[in-house]
């Protein structure tokens, strides 16, 4: 009512009252925006923190946003969060109570960003008695949602000279302890004297926010041979992956029969890519880690594809190719580029300092990407791992021998032996060595070591198959997370114990800076079993618990626990994983506290609606994606398009139908001129949506047959840009059908 009635008289008066003078404003204020906070957050609308900001330096710059604003930002420097606004954004500020109220009816991304907080990070309050309106409303929604939940918010302190006991015992349910103390009594008893522990914090924040430089995604051998030569080599014979001391000259890695007539090739320089493929743990990588390493110990440039922290973005490894100039590139698993692996592949190939690129591939992905359509033009030799040979048997009983590791083949004549593994050696290496060494089917013996485990064990072994399967590792921290969310497990002490007897078994191995499953095939076997026996929700909600507690939006999106998120929270995996919608939207639900600030949780959470068929959850879920990105995120936009062209069809004679589903034409149209060489789902959204909703249309004739000649054409140009996808094929083979008839009518 003030500012309608006198606008600058109130300006005025917040100017004199709430400006900051930085002659007589206290120097420990810089100390505080100094200490090494995740972020800030103040209910004030003064400018304290940009003061403070433009006259000291600080290790992390300062940048001052409203709330008021919406959209949650991404950047490294420390966020100082004016929930109510700033001084500066007058009148756009919150101070009364109809304006709260409206704020209430709305989503509000840095309230749902600071409950988030509140429930997975330590809190220190200071200058308020948290009665703020706002604030509640939040914290009581996320209080009373799931109440049989696991209490797991970290402990965090509210700094105020006194308080109602009832509010203070009102904070205790929530974890916040009271300390009794004006905001200078508690600086110059706690925190003016810890300066060692703010220079390690403001380390680990540095860390945090500034991920490996992008060139570690292609790592050089020189770095990646004198990696885990302290680790027990002998774990390889067991089924630990293959490292590079595995294929050097002190590893038990043996040099395969084929091998040799493959070395030549690659030396030879005749040939630009050597594609190995197989089925899964046939040795594949081993035998291109040893091509490469071979190539290295030549004096040829190498360098490796990092499977763990390297990017996924085609584009991106081009680039840094570009940059370091390799020689000699191996990429394991190349088929984590999807339908770019090909063309990746061939563009390595032909940059003018590449003189081998060597590349792994499962013979399941090679068929499914038909890379020979990209590498047609390419000089390259494919070479599927073959079975074993006698002279490959008598070298693993010779070196299964030196490391002592014979098994039940240690009282064998070794023609006994040689016949013992002979007939194995059909199989996956991994699995004839374990078969030859101890009688067990390796299949039964995962099976087995799964049945075996219960509770939190079991549920953490499933949290480190799925990362396993996915390249990564998994943090104690998120096993411990991640147990606890379900309500196993009891103490924190009990479940370390509990991970420390899998390491012990040597079920779990520490491996690239986390907990991982010796083999990535028997992760893949354990959530097998897993999956079989109804467990699969439960590790995925558990996993997705722990990485959202960790997935800070100021975190890079490449950053690991961001890019683990996005495929574990993917709609069509966890449909395809575990089948059930009513479960998908479970996990999303639980998710909600910690992801409400992420526009890919709504997009995920609207695109499973979207295509199990409740519209209305799916726009308001869809619309949240699309107020946190403004509209400018070309995945959500669309999602949004696939969804307005569904509702229209289910409403075909309406007239709002019709704009609809014009509008969402026009704007798939623009996304495919936009990014169609890159993405193929727009042509997908465009003919198979666009023609249900042709065939539904309450449109003349004439229209409709325009219209399927439009998405035929598209629908052509998208075979074009995208030939291995065979839904564009089938989309091209039905729209040709539905426009002949449309002609014949």
């Amino acid at each position: 009512m003030a500012v309608a009635r006198a606008k600058r008289s109130v300006q005025d008066l917040f100017e004199r009252e709430l400006r900051v003078d930085p002659a007589s404003t206290p120097k420990r204020f810089d100390k505080w925006f100094a200490l090494p906070w995740k972020r800030h957050y103040t209910l004030n609308v003064d400018d304290l923190d940009e003061v403070v900001n433009s006259r000291t330096h600080l290790a992390r710059p300062i940048t001052s946003i409203s709330a008021q604003g919406r959209a949650v930002i991404q950047t490294s420097n420390l966020l100082s969060v004016h929930l109510n606004g700033r001084l500066r954004d007058f009148p756009d500020i919150t101070f009364s109570a109809r304006q709260y109220a409206r704020r209430a009816g709305a989503p509000d991304p840095w309230y749902d960003l600071l409950t988030s907080d509140l429930l997975s990070s330590p809190v220190l309050f200071i200058g308020t008695v948290l009665d703020e309106p706002g604030l509640w409303l939040h914290i009581e929604l996320r209080a009373t949602r799931h109440q049989g939940d696991v209490e797991l918010r970290p402990p965090s302190y509210l700094v105020s000279p006194s308080l109602p006991q009832a509010r203070a015992a009102l904070l205790k349910r929530f974890n916040v302890d009271w300390i009794e103390a004006t905001e200078s009594e508690f600086f110059g008893e706690v925190l003016s004297s810890a300066s060692a522990e703010a220079e390690q914090g403001t380390i680990a924040i540095q860390r945090m926010h500034h991920p490996a430089a992008a060139s570690r995604t292609l790592r050089s051998l020189d770095h990646e041979v004198t990696l885990g030569q302290d680790g027990d080599l002998k774990l390889y014979l067991k089924g630990r992956d293959p490292r590079w001391a595995d294929v050097n000259e002190d590893g038990y890695a043996v040099v395969r029969e084929f091998e040799k007539e493959l070395g030549v090739k690659a030396a030879s320089g005749k040939h630009g890519l050597i594609l190995l493929t197989g089925t899964a743990a046939t040795g594949k990588t081993t035998t291109g880690m040893r091509l490469a390493l071979g190539m290295h110990a030549q004096g040829r440039r190498a360098y490796t594809f990092d499977t763990v922290t390297g990017t996924t973005s085609a584009d991106a490894v081009l680039r840094q190719a570009r940059n370091l100039r390799p020689q000699v590139l191996f990429i394991d698993d190349a088929d984590v580029f999807g339908e770019r692996a090909g063309g990746l592949l061939r563009d390595l190939v032909k940059l003018p300092d590449t003189q081998l690129v060597i590349a792994t591939i499962r013979n399941s992905k090679l068929q499914s990407l038909a890379l020979e359509d990209d590498l047609f033009d390419t000089d390259y030799v494919e070479m599927n791992i073959p079975t074993l040979e006698d002279s490959d048997i008598s070298k693993l009983i010779a070196t299964l021998e030196r490391a002592g590791s014979l098994g039940m083949m240690t009282g064998l004549s070794n023609p006994d032996r040689i016949k013992l593994f002979r007939e194995q050696a059909g199989r996956q290496l991994l699995v004839a060595m374990y078969y030859a060494t101890s009688g067990e089917r390796l299949e039964d013996k995962v099976r087995s070591e799964c049945e075996d485990l219960g509770g939190a064990s079991r549920l953490a072994y499933g949290m480190a198959a799925w990362a396993t399967s996915e390249h990564q590792y998994v943090t104690k921290q998120e096993l411990l997370l991640g147990v606890s969310s379900m309500g196993f497990g009891g103490s924190g002490n009990s479940v370390l114990n509990e991970l420390e007897r899998l390491v012990n078994r040597q079920l779990l191995i520490y491996a690239d800076g986390g907990l991982r499953i010796r083999h990535r095939w028997i992760a893949e076997e354990s959530l097998k079993f897993y999956s079989s026996n109804g467990l699969m929700r439960q590790v995925i909600q558990s996993f997705a618990f722990a990485l959202a507690s960790g997935a800070d939006p100021q975190l890079d999106r490449n950053s690991r626990e961001r890019k683990l998120l996005r495929r574990i929270i993917n709609h069509d995996r966890l449909k395809r994983v575990i089948g059930d919608v009513s479960q998908c939207r479970e996990i999303y639900s639980a998710l909600q506290d910690r992801l409400a600030w992420d526009f890919h949780f709504w997009l995920q959470r609207g695109s499973l609606e979207v295509e199990s068929g409740d519209l209305t959850d799916a726009k308001n879920y869809l619309e949240s994606a699309r107020s946190l990105t403004e509209g400018k995120d070309f995945r959500v936009e669309n999602e949004y398009a696939y969804l307005m062209l569904k509702r229209a069809s289910e409403h075909p004679s309406s007239e709002s139908s019709i704009r609809e589903a014009t509008a969402a034409l026009q704007d798939l149209e623009e996304a495919m001129r936009a990014r169609g060489e890159k993405e193929s789902y727009p042509f997908h959204v465009y003919g198979s949506q666009g023609l249900r909703w042709a065939r539904r249309a309450v449109i003349p004739a004439a229209e409709k047959r325009i219209l399927i000649g439009r998405l035929l054409e598209a629908v052509k140009r998208g075979r074009e840009w995208h030939p291995t996808r065979d839904d564009l094929r089938q989309l091209e083979r039905d729209l040709e059908r539905e426009y002949l008839m449309q002609a014949a009518d």
